[in-house]
């Protein structure tokens, strides 16, 4: 005996008076239509509905809601006994609510969008609203797109949409292809909260306000047009990334560095991670205080934080200028106070500051005030030194 499908109706006026009516059936198809939900009307005379809603319980069934406009919402939702199993729900121009429902393809072309603890093997968001005709872009526009306790297989979503919710979610596949054209779809809030989980995310959406909170992308990957203006995003919350580079932001920030940089080291591009990394150990030093934020003004300006070694030797020769200034000064001083004749000429004190890089001033300097001068220039040269080797490592490993 083949098993049997059941589907109740439950229908609502503005004056709370529900009506309910259940349907039995061997057939692998259920159509939600305006005439269908006119007769129970007539059959249970009630004249306005305010509210449709259907409990289903279908074994590999498809649920098709595409020519129902009597009410603006359709609520779907399942027998607390029945494990419900829908091969394919197709719903268009009405919002649509579905909750705890095992579905293998779903097709949604719905303003408003509600998916709550469903598994969902591919789901097609907007794709029957989708033009491939650049010159002729579909006007179609999602309000809300709300996912909350799901698992999906595989995601695609088209046009624009205003509010993307994932919440409490895992997505294996994520591809928002928005109109796959050099004009890009557009996003106001795209928000991946709660521990929710997306396994591979294509972007091709221009987004207005980004943000990923106690959650994860593995992998994440920029398409034309690919724009965010605010991002809020933990440094661990992208796993990996490629092909973002910084103009694919407005406004950077740690989260939206470590996204390029991680781009940049996968396609080998050492000079983009640098920079990306040096941003990133700069905004950390930025947020400490006292001693801590010292050193790292310090270590930037003589290495960039290890990912700039040009700078040891700018600052190399910084430090000889300043020990040469040092010798003239108080020979100069000397002069102009005991009218004593300096020993040493101008060219003099220059070679003690470029041999002290190197340590061999001290060979002919024993005491005295170059000595001291000569001597702590050599100790800071060996320091930064270390520094640049260092940074030679940091920048160019990998």
């Amino acid at each position: 005996m083949a098993d049997v499908n059941i589907v109740k109706l439950k229908i609502s006026d503005g004056n709370g008076k529900s009506v309910e009516k259940q349907y039995q059936f061997s057939e692998a198809i259920f159509e939600l239509t305006d005439d269908l939900v006119k007769e129970v009307m007539q059959e249970k005379k009630i004249e306005n509905i305010t509210s449709c809603t259907l409990s289903v319980g279908l074994y590999s069934a498809a649920l098709i809601i595409k020519s129902y406009s009597l009410t603006k919402n359709v609520y779907i939702d399942g027998f607390y006994n029945i494990n419900s199993v829908i091969s394919i729900l197709q719903a268009a121009n009405i919002n649509i609510y579905i909750e705890k429902q095992t579905i293998d393809k779903l097709q949604i072309d719905c303003a408003e969008v509600l998916l709550a603890d469903c598994q969902v093997n591919q789901f097609d968001a907007g794709l029957s609203k989708f033009s491939p005709d650049e010159n002729n872009l579909s006007n179609f526009e999602f309000e809300q797109i709300d996912i909350r306790d799901c698992d999906i297989h595989f995601m695609q979503m088209f046009n624009n949409c205003k509010r993307f919710n994932i919440q409490r979610s895992n997505i294996n596949i994520l591809n928002m292809n928005g109109t796959m054209r050099t004009k890009a779809a557009v996003m106001e809030n795209l928000l991946i909260w709660q521990n929710s989980n997306i396994g591979t995310m294509t972007m091709q959406y221009s987004i207005k306000n980004f943000k990923i909170e106690e959650s994860t992308v593995s992998r994440m990957i920029a398409k034309a047009g690919c724009y965010h203006k605010n991002t809020d995003i933990d440094i661990a919350g992208i796993l990996d990334s490629y092909y973002f580079t910084k103009e694919n932001f407005s406004q950077m920030n740690v989260g939206t560095w470590s996204i390029v940089s991680k781009s940049a080291s996968n396609q080998g591009l050492l000079n983009e991670r640098a920079e990306a990394q040096y941003h990133i150990v700069k905004e950390s030093y930025e947020q400490a205080k006292g001693i801590k934020k010292f050193f790292g003004k310090l270590i930037d300006f003589c290495t960039g934080y290890g990912y700039k070694p040009i700078r040891a030797l700018k600052t190399c020769m910084l430090m000889m200028l300043v020990s040469w200034g040092l010798l003239e000064s108080v020979d100069v001083a000397l002069f102009r106070l005991g009218n004593i004749v300096p020993i040493r000429s101008i060219w003099d004190n220059l070679f003690i500051a470029l041999t002290a890089i190197i340590g061999q001033s001290g060979m002919t300097i024993n005491d005295g005030f170059p000595y001291w001068v000569s001597y702590g220039e050599y100790i800071c040269a060996v320091i930064l030194f270390a520094m640049f080797v260092n940074a030679l490592y940091v920048r160019y490993k990998d």
